[in-house]
């Protein structure tokens, strides 16, 4: 109608009467564009709530946060099983990413290299062996053929186990050293006890061959609190958190927010079987400090927090100097980008996937189209990778045992953040659900 009536007006002889509803016809049309793109975006959220509700109220899991970003601003955010934005999650193994940007910032300092030894700064990792066959009272074992380095801490391919959720004889052996606090997944033990009884243990396999999901951000978590002369947590602190400020991440969360702790569950029965019950194992607990500073899966978070993370990876390793201040544009540093480049490449040997060259045990992604970066899985091929027709080449992530996730897709300027809290993130395939939800959502709402 408005084009009909423009259409008629400049038919006229009216010069400024045909100008003024061109005008008009213009405006109009701009509103309607608008009001049409304002109900597109409010339906791709209401469609992606009614995913989180779903999930949550069929039983799938016991709550649910989701938060999806282009760059700085957020696309979505929903919630579902009466958690919020001040809700404190364990992260578990979205630890590691942290772990890696951390030594990353002293690779950036000059203070170590990717190539160099672990035994440089852990001698008991010096004159390692592999294990080659026997059992753990008895076992068989080669030389290393070189040293484990930090490179190979980084990517998983150092032949360290997690001796937690395997039976072989390499994991039987730390269990053995340590004592049944491998139980608890080693809580209770110091992380210089625990790097000494595994580099006094067998690799799985000599360095740099295969990959295999252990206990290597935990060491490399060591590795930072020698090379800086800080423990892991003040570090953290200092050099992350406080810079990005992510106020609600820790170790441990303070009695005064302990009712912000959310309740950690267990899945039961079988995998075609739904349902989870409270956790009452005592790793579980987050009130107190852990003896264990663990580089590798012991932090807790807020969604808000770690989204201040992940758009730090996106911006390309900054982050605002005055975030509270919507119309700064000061930036500062916080690592390199030729260390992120580095963060994001593929680095298993050969060029090869998780597929490939994964050994038999847990890991948090499935191993199609998928390489392995420095503390993050890589997206190798989006058409093979479950759940990524819609992503980049390059797309990032990791995800934590309690079911979390998150991604960043440079080729997309994407990222988002998954929170819940069941164990273990194997039980339900969500997470290819999730990408292909976040980047729908990318490429609809503009």
């Amino acid at each position: 109608r408005v084009l009909k009536l423009n259409s008629a007006i400049m038919g006229s002889h009216d010069k400024d009467a045909g100008i003024a509803a061109s005008v008009f016809g213009f405006v109009v049309s701009s509103a309607v564009c608008v009001c049409y793109g304002q109900l597109v975006k409010r339906c791709i959220r209401s469609r992606i709530q009614t995913f989180l509700d779903a999930w949550v109220q069929g039983g799938t899991l016991p709550c649910a946060q989701l938060a999806i970003y282009r760059g700085d601003k957020e696309l979505f955010y929903g919630s579902a099983g009466g958690v919020s934005r001040s809700s404190i999650f364990r992260i578990y193994s979205m630890t590691k990413p942290v772990t890696v940007v951390a030594a990353l910032i002293l690779v950036d300092r000059g203070l170590m290299n990717l190539d160099d030894p672990v035994s440089k700064w852990i001698p008991s990792f010096a004159n390692m062996t592999v294990y080659v066959s026997g059992d753990e009272t008895n076992p068989v074992t080669e030389p290393a053929s070189r040293d484990v380095t930090i490179r190979d801490l980084m990517t998983h391919t150092s032949g360290l186990t997690y001796s937690i959720f395997g039976g072989t004889p390499v994991d039987k052996i730390i269990r053995n050293k340590i004592g049944d606090d491998w139980k608890n997944w080693f809580r209770n033990t110091p992380l210089k006890v625990l790097c000494d009884a595994l580099g006094s243990s067998p690799l799985s396999f000599q360095p740099g061959t295969r990959w295999l999901y252990g206990f290597n951000t935990d060491v490399l978590g060591r590795v930072i609190e020698v090379v800086s002369g800080k423990s892991l947590d003040a570090f953290f602190k200092e050099e992350i958190f406080q810079p990005l400020g992510m106020r609600d991440t820790g170790f441990s969360v303070p009695p005064e927010n302990a009712d912000r702790l959310v309740n950690c569950f267990e899945f039961t029965g079988t995998a075609s079987v739904t349902g989870f019950v409270p956790s009452t194992a005592e790793e579980r607990d987050r009130l107190a400090m852990p003896t264990l500073l663990s580089g590798g899966g012991g932090l807790v978070s807020t969604i808000d927090d770690y989204a201040a993370f992940a758009k730090c990876l996106l911006r390309g390793g900054t982050y605002p100097v005055h975030p509270e201040c919507r119309f700064s544009t000061t930036t500062a540093r916080l690592i390199s980008a030729k260390s992120l480049t580095l963060m994001r490449s593929n680095h298993l040997p050969g060029g090869g996937t998780l597929r490939e060259l994964a050994m038999d045990g847990f890991s948090e992604v499935a191993g199609d189209g998928v390489g392995f970066g420095l503390g993050v899985s890589v997206l190798l091929d989006p058409t093979s990778a479950s759940g990524g027709s819609l992503s980049g080449v390059g797309e990032y992530g990791w995800g934590g045992v309690a079911s979390t996730w998150f991604c960043v897709d440079p080729a997309k300027d994407l990222c988002a953040v998954f929170f819940t809290q069941v164990i273990p993130s194997t039980r339900i395939q969500l997470r290819s659900h999730l990408r292909w939800l976040v980047h729908w959502a990318g490429n609809e709402i503009k």
